[in-house]
């Protein structure tokens, strides 16, 4: 696969995916934000298995998992919106993976998509600047279904808007249709998908991607520094296929 185009109005850089499968790579602190929610755990046991110091901040802290590699995660329970609650352990840190997102906003607790999504994106970027973390990574999203309202979507592109001009490299990963192992879609469209036909026909007609895929693209997306710009759903393709971990 050759490297592919610049994202001109995003302005970070070329992807490039060249990089030879099976090729290790040193050992690095990951700070993930959201790091107990669908995609953030999986990206820290990933981590966690390939030997890396993980650091996770989310409201929840440690999640209910009882497995071995939990015990492998620095859990910060915080609110990724109050970053001086959490910003000391950007510290060390390689890169900072923004996965943080709801499908459903809940005022009452500020969980809205302009301060999740947005506002959340632009502090953290901000604090991993003047930490000094070389990368950031942020999960955004592609296209949504007939029923995810359209602030969903709007805050993410806000979110990406907000990482233009940062003194530090950044990935922006945009899957689509993001489904666990057993093929079950995630989160609200996974709900819709069972009460809503044209949610049902618009999953069927899109390309959906392993839990497990997305994880490992936006790992390695932190961890390769030449790995920079808008990585659409081919690209996390590749880029979770693409084992370099022995």
């Amino acid at each position: 696969m050759t490297p592919r185009r610049v994202n001109e109005e995003f302005g970070v850089g070329a992807l490039d995916c060249s990089s030879p499968q099976g090729v290790s790579m040193d050992r690095f602190k990951v700070c993930v934000l959201g790091g107990s929610g669908f995609i953030g755990a999986e990206i820290c046991r990933l981590a966690v298995a390939m030997g890396h110091r993980v650091v996770s901040v989310s409201r929840g802290g440690r999640p209910p998992i009882d497995e071995p590699w939990v015990e492998g995660v620095d859990w910060v329970s915080a609110d990724v919106g109050d970053v001086e609650s959490w910003s000391a352990h950007l510290a060390g840190c390689e890169a900072l993976v923004h996965s943080v997102g709801i499908a459903a906003e809940d005022p009452a607790n500020e969980q809205t998509y302009r301060r999740l999504h947005r506002h959340s994106v632009q502090q953290a970027a901000r604090a991993a600047e003047q930490a000094g973390v070389p990368k950031f990574v942020m999960l955004s999203a592609g296209k949504v279904p007939p029923a995810m309202p359209h602030g969903f979507l709007q805050s993410k592109l806000d979110g990406e808007a907000s990482l233009q001009g940062l003194d530090m490299a950044v990935a922006i990963l945009r899957p689509v249709l993001v489904h666990d192992e057993d093929g079950r879609a995630a989160g609200m469209l996974g709900t819709a998908a069972g009460e809503l036909p044209p949610v049902r026909v618009w999953a069927e007609e899109t390309t959906g991607l392993r839990r497990e895929k997305v994880a490992m693209a936006a790992l390695r997306a932190a961890l390769q520094p030449e790995t920079t710009g808008v990585l659409e759903v081919d690209d996390i393709a590749y880029l979770g296929d693409a084992m370099f971990i022995q």
